[in-house]
């Protein structure tokens, strides 16, 4: 059974070897597509793993994998796939591991970082982040995805978009995660409510214990409908740099169903 990873569109699973992270999707397109949109989280990614090169694998016949040069990705910030000069070859998917054993992978280093696994992330750890360059990129998503016991998301303060969500930020809106990432999340607000949360959170970079009244989708049992039910949240915010962009980094403390 294919995993969907929660760290980006399309990415489907890892694997670690020698001197590289490679970085699982299930097209050419899709490759090409990462390659071209999420080059410095995949350098910063692959430089947080110690790793020389990010290859971009798939199950397109005919087709290379490619190739991102964490260092020269990193130097240039416009690196591509053409001037990487892609290489076809073929790899062994029996010995793919699924994205979410990636988090395995430095589970002590996680529980660190949160403070064990029976501990919430904090919000004065995710601030330590706040003045980042996109080479934090790594470090944020690892906080994000290693929180386990409530929700966190990376949204785009412009566009709304949402660019990273953990498992259970993906599991409480119960919509697979291709229906989630990527996508704008406007629709689990009241206009004026985001509208004023947004300066709020741009104008003070950390905002704790914000209280709304805000959506998670869901269906009726038997329905194919998607229905938006009232919550009342509680979150922490800070304000950060990821991939490139203005975000929010969200801590959600209490969602309580209305």
């Amino acid at each position: 059974m294919e995993i969907c990873s929660p760290l980006f569109p399309g990415c489907i699973g890892f694997v670690l070897e020698k001197d590289t992270l490679q970085v699982r999707v299930h097209s050419w397109d899709e490759a090409w597509k990462l390659n071209q949109s999420y080059l410095p989280y995949l350098a910063s990614l692959g430089r947080y793993f110690g790793k020389n090169l990010v290859e971009l694998a798939h199950n397109t016949p005919n087709k290379p994998f490619i190739p991102i040069w964490v260092e020269m990705a990193q130097r240039t910030g416009t690196a591509t796939g053409k001037n990487l000069q892609p290489q076809t070859h073929t790899r062994d998917w029996q010995n793919f591991k699924p994205a979410s054993n990636l988090e395995k992978t430095h589970q002590n280093q996680n529980q660190n970082q949160t403070g064990g696994p029976g501990n919430m992330l904090s919000l004065q750890q995710v601030a330590e982040f706040t003045n980042c360059s996109e080479e934090c990129d790594a470090q944020l998503a690892t906080l994000a995805l290693a929180e386990k016991n409530v929700a966190t998301w990376i949204i785009d303060q412009a566009s709304q978009e949402v660019l990273l969500a953990n498992r259970v930020a993906l599991d409480a809106n119960c919509k697979p995660p291709r229906e989630v990432l990527a996508k704008d999340i406007s629709a689990l607000w009241d206009e004026e409510p985001l509208r004023e949360l947004t300066e709020l959170v741009h104008r003070d970079s950390l905002v704790r214990d914000h209280t709304n009244r805000g959506y998670r989708w869901h269906k009726e049992p038997g329905s194919e409908v998607w229905l938006r039910k009232k919550h009342d949240f509680t979150v922490d915010y800070a304000e950060v740099n990821f991939l490139g962009r203005v975000c929010r980094f969200e801590i959600v403390k209490e969602a309580l169903a209305v």
